[in-house]
């Protein structure tokens, strides 16, 4: 590379690390500035609104238990059907109602229900004779003031909020009825849709405890109670709730992903009574914009400081580079083989001092090259001799890679062999780790290969067998071992496995594995469990019958008989098996059975 390249490449170096360091210095304290920034804002306009919002509720619970104390409420509740004044006292607090509905904007509905939940008055008369005794509004409006949480009045098909509060007597102490108000989502949707100091990108938006969101997206369409929200933010807020209920704490604004999957800057407040989450979210990327333009100034200062570098650096560089080139041409001389030139100047910079080495150089190389030219003659010699230990020492290279192969052609074979194996099969260290697994033993025990791998032996067997683990590993040790053992899958189900287990030595005699073969033998125990209680029913059923009953082989020898024919033969059942009727009666009457 020319020095000219190199200094043009150092300068260049120099200001894009001096530029990269800069920008991003400047990117890390501007947007810890900005996201302070927009921390603040974004704190500042969720407390507002979660403010309102809780005003809100408040009103409407104020007002609410208010109605509940009109004595035009208490007295119809207390008028009986019977009684002369009861059209009266009807259409009295039906008016009060309709006047009531009809002074709050906000409230499209308020009715009366008696003490089993039957709405006996309403703004509303449709609604007349309604049993809402199931309702949350009347079971825990008889307790006191209640706000049902956001829902779609199935009567109206609209989004809405209900608050009620219970009707007592004038000595507060029988329960009348539950007055109800209802309200449309809209009051609420107001304060979230307004987005001032929130930009181009920015929302609020309120989510219930059940993480659905309760009123509008700025971004998407018929959101109220379909679109359920599982972001970092409402998951702090739902904790913080959890956690702190509605005591006052600090929250944190986050970077995370809204519903959306977009990047954003968020906060969170709660509306402790309803256990409701309000998010307030702003776009990462107009966050941070002054963040962005910052950049493109600085690269264009950097740009600019990239094309003075390389000015200086040209000029710089031509005022070294001339003599430099004028000792090139002298080495090419000598590397053409002209040994006799000098390239030696009188100038005493270290360019002058190189040039004047470098003859020093060139008269020591003419001395070299007229022993080297003496050594090449015997050099031939000893290259000969040299080969031929090459040569031999190949052909025992060719032999040992060759013994390799063959090696590694065996151990494929018994890999595969391993590996194909219906027995589950592993090996072990010394200290009982497992150090191999093929795919029929992680298929017996539930596990993955690579599970099994480090894990100790122990591990695969139940607890009740560790005594007898323990027996088997000595054994092993001293040569191998056969047994059953209760083994235990990852699920926790135990099975039996027959284990055969030996070492693995080295070329010294010593110990340096383990290895053993499992075979699940679920099927053969239940198959002997089966043939026992076979025998044990065949063996019950020959006891028990009234009849004589024997057992001959092809020889007529006796295999057994029951406990009525022993009986005959004066004794016992287990007596008979190898006897002949020879051993029983007379020779004339043997011959005839």
């Amino acid at each position: 590379m020319r020095i000219r390249t190199k200094m043009l490449l150092i300068v260049l170096s120099l200001v894009f690390v001096t530029g990269a360091i800069s920008t991003t210095v400047g990117q890390l304290v501007t947007r810890r500035i900005v996201r302070k920034q927009i921390a603040g804002k974004l704190e500042a306009v969720a407390e507002s609104r979660a403010h309102h919002v809780q005003t809100f509720l408040e009103t409407q619970k104020e007002a609410v238990k208010q109605s509940s104390e009109s004595i035009v409420i208490e007295r119809f509740l207390l008028a009986s059907a019977d009684d002369q004044e009861y059209l009266w006292k009807f259409d009295d607090v039906t008016r009060r109602l309709k006047n009531t509905a009809e002074g709050r904007e906000d409230t499209y509905d308020i009715f009366v229900l008696d003490e089993s939940g039957i709405i006996v008055a309403s703004s509303d008369e449709r609604d007349i004779g309604r049993d809402k005794s199931n309702d949350p509004y009347f079971l825990n409006g008889r307790e006191g003031a209640f706000i049902k949480d956001a829902y779609v009045s199935q009567d109206r098909k609209r989004n809405s909020l209900a608050f009620s509060a219970p009707i007592l007597d004038e000595d507060n102490a029988a329960l009348l009825g539950v007055v109800v108000a209802r309200f449309p989502v809209e009051e609420l949707n107001r304060i979230t849709i307004d987005r001032t100091g929130l930009g181009e990108t920015g929302e609020i938006y309120l989510v219930n405890k059940e993480g659905y969101m309760i009123t509008p997206s700025r971004f998407a369409e018929d959101t109220f109670l379909k679109l359920k929200v599982d972001t970092e933010n409402v998951r702090d807020c739902l904790e913080d709730m959890e956690r702190f209920g509605a005591e006052q704490h600090q929250h944190e604004v986050i970077l995370c992903k809204n519903y959306l999957d977009t990047d954003i800057i968020g906060i969170h407040q709660h509306i402790p009574e309803m256990n409701w989450s309000l998010l307030a979210e702003v776009n990462e990327k107009e966050a941070f914009a002054p963040i962005a333009r910052l950049t493109h100034l600085l690269l264009s200062v950097l740009g600019l400081l990239t094309v003075v570098g390389i000015v200086v650096s040209i000029l710089i560089s031509g005022t070294i580079t001339k003599p430099i080139s004028r000792l090139h041409h002298g080495t090419e001389e000598v590397a053409g083989g002209n040994l006799d030139f000098k390239v030696g100047t009188g100038a005493k910079d270290e360019i002058g001092q190189l040039s004047r080495t470098f003859d020093s150089m060139t008269a020591n190389l003419k001395e070299s090259k007229v022993r080297v030219e003496e050594y090449q003659r015997t050099l031939e010699e000893k290259i000969e001799a040299r080969t031929k230990q090459l040569a031999a020492a190949n052909e025992g290279l060719r032999q040992e890679i060759e013994e390799r192969k063959q090696l590694e052609q065996r151990l494929r074979l018994f890999s595969h062999s391993v590996e194909s194996s219906v027995d589950g099969v592993a090996t072990g260290d010394l200290e009982g780790n497992i150090t191999y697994a093929n795919e029929a033993l992680a298929k017996m025990f539930g596990y993955s290969k690579e599970e099994l791998i480090g894990t100790e032996i122990a591990f695969l067997y139940a607890e009740s067998q560790l005594h007898k683990l323990q027996g088997a590993l000595q054994a092993t040790r001293q040569g191998g071992w056969t047994g059953e053992l209760i083994g235990r899958r990852k699920g926790g189900g135990l099975f039996p496995v027959e284990v055969s287990s030996s070492i693995i030595v080295d070329d010294e005699g010593r110990i340096i594995a383990q290895v053993a073969t499992h075979r699940d033998i679920t099927e053969r125990r239940v198959a002997e469990e089966v043939l026992r209680e076979s025998e044990e029913r065949y063996r019950t059923l020959l006891e028990n019958l009234p009849q004589k009953i024997f057992y001959k082989d092809r020889r007529s020898v006796y295999v057994s008989c029951n406990e009525n024919y022993a009986l005959d033969l004066k004794i016992k059942p287990e007596e008979i098996a190898g006897k002949t009727d020879y051993d029983f009666y007379p020779k004339e009457l043997a011959e005839k059975y």
